[in-house]
C-alpha cells in the first residue's frame, strides 16, 4: 500500500503527465519534475523554475 506521504514524493507516470492542464499548481509541478517541495518553492521564489515552465504567482500561491 502506498502511502500518502510516499505517493507525493515519486514522480508522475507518462499517463499522469499526459492528463494534466495546461496550467497546474507549484505542488503538482513539483511531483511532476520529481522535485521536494522545499527544492520546488525555493527555485520558484528565486526566479530559477523556468525551464520546463514558468511560475504565476497569485498572491503567496504559484502555479
Amino acid at each position: 500500500m502506498i502511502t500518502k506521504r510516499d505517493d507525493a514524493s515519486r514522480g508522475l507516470t507518462r499517463e499522469e503527465l499526459l492528463e494534466l492542464p495546461a496550467a497546474v499548481d507549484l505542488e503538482t509541478a513539483n511531483r511532476a519534475l520529481s522535485l521536494s517541495r522545499t527544492t520546488g518553492y525555493d527555485l520558484a521564489k528565486r526566479g530559477r523554475y523556468s525551464f520546463p515552465c514558468s511560475v504565476s504567482w497569485c498572491g503567496r500561491w504559484g502555479r
